[in-house]
Parts: structure tokens; C-alpha cells; sequence
């Protein structure tokens, strides 16, 4: 779709008050169920925003490397869900993404007050130079008429826009250098790698993409150890730093134990049989080595059948497949939409995440406690208190010693010992969930950031400055 049209899109929508109206354009997708787009409050109960009920509305660009159309879950499903419930609660919000994985040139799609622009050059899900050219100059174009207010980048896709005098920008990091030298360290610690564990760290060089991090205004780390490091290690200024956790559909993620006799039936899986998930990126920082690793102690034990049910796709996969010929107690499912990762979880009794991520804050994990599913991880990153903590009592989890798989195999069947424990912790799990993961606090969470920074920005703008994220009275230019 030409640029004209595009506005004319715009001007039409927001002129003719239709902002509640879904339809697509270019090579786009349809029409949006607004009940399957349910924003979920606190109190778990569908909610449709509207522009009288959050006051004067937003123009937020976003940039975001892919979207679901390129693949399932990770930084993609975040990005829809905080792109898409923003535009249900009335702002305004154009999306540039990577190119289309089906169409040939440039493609968008329109659903209400949400503009997705696909790349019309460059590798579908990468970044590439023709990517950062063509939104660079296409939101310029647009930001001549519309009038942007915020730039939003995930991780960083928006680096065109670093120390931009245009608007403030805000990135929230899904992961940065600091991160990949502490998860390099913990997987090469894992496989007992030393050897190439300092080759390879050797080479690792932060500085450019430090200078990056500086030049954008505000900072959103989504666990309490990346909102550490951005400001204790990267030395990000403390007003500059905020903590948002990734948000879940509660509607959707929930227990359900109808389908976990339907699974447990399908697949002749008795009463007293632990069944175990491993889900998401099958990778090896992901860890599932580690659980191959003790697959046959796990698959016979004695005093009670244990299953794993494997869902996802990844280099370990194809390991995971030949293992199932041998092992009639392994389930394969492969790679899932967001209806049968739902079901995925529903059905099984534990969730097991081996990884070596430092970060350790994999959507997965809060998926699956949204379900009532405790989680067994690694004792890394924030995984020890963004997901594994108290609930009245009762832990929502367990973590297990990095890299050793007699810690894991021990924890494993600590809790398949006691059916009671699983399902005190997996109701510690879902509270846990409707308390710290409802997408709707973390819609209002942005919702308050972005419009506190605007707002400083404007005021900024009236009286000279030139610092975009200096505070009161402070006119420090940003460099």
C-alpha cells in the first residue's frame, strides 16, 4: 500500500471515529475477532479499552525484527500482544517489521488503529540495511503528517532513531550483550567447555553496542536481573530504567483438566504417571541436551511412569525424534500455534526448563504457570525471583543446579513422589500469574510509561531543551 493511501487510512479512521472497525489492506490479513484480542485486567476480566475511558490517546511507532506471521512465540508474541492491546485501548500504533515470509513486495495490514508494515527488501525475520532504510524514511514520511509522539523498539530494531531530537525513544531489551556473556559463560560451564568457553568470549566486544544503548532515552527491562545490570553493570541511569514483566493472556492460558484426561487417555498414560513438558526453542542453550542426558534414568524409574512431552522446534529436535523410536514415553507434538501450546500446557503435569539463558526469563515459563503448571528451571538469572518464589507459603517452582542432571533428575522426582505437592505448587504457579502476569497490567504499565515520557518530552520541547530524558529542572544535554 502507497504512503497516500495509507494516510487516507488514517484520516478516515481517525476523523470518522471507526477506530473500533477491523479491516486490512495490501496483501493484509482480515478481519480481527475483537473476543480473541481480549485485554486482561488484574481481576482477569475482558476488557476493551476506548479513547473516553484512557483519556487523550497515543501515536506510538514500533519496531519489532519479526511478528507472528514469521513465527510463533519469544519476542514476536510480545510484541503483538503490548502492539495490539495498546491499539484496542485507542492509541494509535504503526508497526515496521522485517519482510513478509509469503509476499514478494511490500505488504500491510490494518486492524483498526494497529498498521503493520512488512519490509518491501531484506530477509523475512532479520534485520538487514534495506529494513532500516525503508522505515527510517517511511516514518519520517508519515511523521510529517500524523505527528508521531513516542518511538518503541524491541531489542533494537529502532537503531536509525538513536539520539533522535524527533521523539523520545523507548526499547525494551529482550536480551543485550552483557546477557549473551553471561549466558555463553553458563553453557560453556554447562558442557564443560573451557577450552572454547575462552576462545570464543575472547573475541566478544560490548563497546558499539553500548554507545547504541546510550542513545536511546528510556530503557525497559522485563525480569528484575536485566533491570539490575541495565543500571549496576551498563551503568543506565536509574530514571531511565523501568521494569515491565511480560504480560499473558489469562483468558486464554488457564488450567484446564478436562484436556489433561483427554491427553492422558490418547496416549495410554496411567493415574500415577508424571508427565513432564519441554517446550519452546529446542536449542541447546535451551538445555534440552541436559535433559536428554538423563532421559533413560527418568523413562525408568521404578516407583512410578514417567512421560515427557516435547513441543517446539530447534537443532535438538531431530535428537529428540530419534530418541522417541526407542522410548515409547516420549510424546513428539513438534511446533505448535498458541492454541496448542495452551493445550500443551493443560496436559502436563510439570514444565522443565534446563536453560542456560542468564536472563532466564523465557515467556514459556509464565505460560505455563498461567496453567497451573510449577516450573523446574535453572537456578539463574531472575529465574530465582521473577518466577520461582512464594506464594502464601508455597513455592510456584523449583530451580535445579546449572548444567548438573543429577540435580535435575532429583528435583523431577522429588515431585513426582507426591501428586499433592505438584498441585499445591501449580495453584502457587497460576496465582502467582493472575497476580504479576496479567497482559492488561503490563498494557497499563507502558500505557503510564509512555505517557509520562510524551509528556516530559512536550515539556522539554516548550521550554528549549534539548534533553530528552533529564528530569525537572535538569537541561544536561543527552549525549
Amino acid at each position: 500500500m502507497s504512503v497516500v493511501v495509507l494516510l487516507l487510512v488514517f484520516f478516515t479512521r481517525y476523523y470518522c471515529g471507526s477506530s473500533s472497525d477491523s479491516s486490512s489492506a495490501g496483501n493484509g490479513s482480515g478481519s480481527v475477532n475483537t473476543e480473541e484480542t481480549a485485554l486482561v485486567l488484574p481481576n482477569g476480566n475482558p476488557e476493551h479499552g476506548t479513547l473516553q475511558e484512557h483519556g487523550d490517546f497515543l501515536r506510538i511507532v514500533g519496531f519489532v525484527r519479526l511478528w507472528p506471521t514469521h513465527k510463533v512465540g519469544g519476542m514476536q508474541s510480545h510484541a503483538e500482544s503490548l502492539y495490539r492491546g495498546l491499539a484496542e485501548r485507542g492509541h494509535l500504533v504503526h508497526v515496521f517489521v522485517s519482510h513478509h515470509p509469503r509476499e514478494p513486495s511490500e505488504t500491510n495490514e490494518v486492524h483498526g488503529r494497529l498498521v503493520i508494515h512488512y519490509a518491501p527488501h531484506g530477509k523475512p525475520a532479520e534485520y538487514s540495511p534495506e529494513y532500516f532504510d525503508w522505515s527510517y524514511q517511511l516514518v519520517l514520511q508519515l511523521h510529517s503528517v500524523i505527528q508521531f509522539d513516542l518511538i518503541h523498539s524491541e531489542s533494537n530494531a529502532a537503531r536509525r532513531f538513536l539520539r533522535s531530537k524527533i521523539m523520545p525513544t523507548v526499547v525494551t531489551w529482550h536480551g543485550f550483550g552483557y546477557e549473551t556473556w553471561r549466558s555463553k559463560l553458563n553453557y560453556f560451564y554447562m558442557n564443560a567447555e573451557p577450552g572454547r568457553m575462552m576462545e570464543e568470549l575472547k573475541h566478544m566486544d560490548f563497546a558499539e553496542e553500548f554507545d547504541m544503548m546510550l542513545g536511546y532515552h528510556h530503557h525497559v527491562a522485563i525480569s528484575h536481573q536485566a533491570a539490575a545490570d541495565l543500571r549496576e553493570v551498563m551503568y543506565i541511569d536509574e530514571e531511565r530504567v523501568h521494569m515491565i514483566l511480560n504480560g499473558i493472556n489469562l483468558v486464554n492460558f488457564k488450567q484446564d483438566f478436562d484436556v489433561k484426561a483427554h491427553f492422558r487417555s490418547k496416549n495410554i498414560i496411567p493415574a500415577e504417571g508424571l508427565v513432564i513438558g519441554i517446550g519452546g526453542k529446542l536449542t541447546t542453550m535451551k538445555g534440552s541436551q541436559k535433559v536428554l542426558d538423563i532421559v533413560d534414568a527418568l523413562t525408568s524409574y521404578g516407583s512410578f511412569p514417567v512421560y515427557i512431552c516435547v513441543a517446539g522446534v530447534g537443532e535438538m529436535l531431530a535428537k529428540w525424534k530419534r530418541m522417541a523410536l526407542s522410548n515409547k514415553r516420549i510424546v513428539i507434538l513438534g511446533e505448535l500455534d498458541t492454541l496448542g501450546m495452551v493445550k500443551f500446557y493443560q496436559a502436563i503435569d510439570i514444565f522443565v526448563n534446563p536453560t542456560a539463558y542468564y536472563r532466564g526469563l523465557d515467556l514459556t515459563m509464565q505460560e505455563a504457570m498461567a496453567c497451573g503448571v510449577p516450573v523446574i528451571a535453572t537456578r539463574t538469572g531472575s529465574i530465582k525471583k521473577t518466577i520461582i518464589s512464594e506464594i502464601d507459603g508455597v513455592a510456584s517452582g523449583a530451580t535445579f543446579t546449572l548444567g548438573d542432571g543429577s540435580s535435575l533428575f532429583r528435583t523431577i522426582i522429588e515431585f513426582g513422589t507426591n501428586r499433592q505437592f505438584i498441585a499445591q505448587r501449580g495453584n502457587a504457579a497460576r496465582k502467582k500469574a493472575v497476580d504479576e502476569f496479567p497482559i492488561g497490567r503490563m498494557l497499563s504499565s507502558y500505557e503510564s510509561l509512555f505517557s509520562r515520557i510524551v509528556m516530559q518530552f512536550k515539556q522539554n520541547q516548550w521550554q528549549g531543551r534539548l534533553c530528552l530524558t533529564c528530569e525537572g529542572g535538569s537541561s544536561a544535554p543527552h549525549t
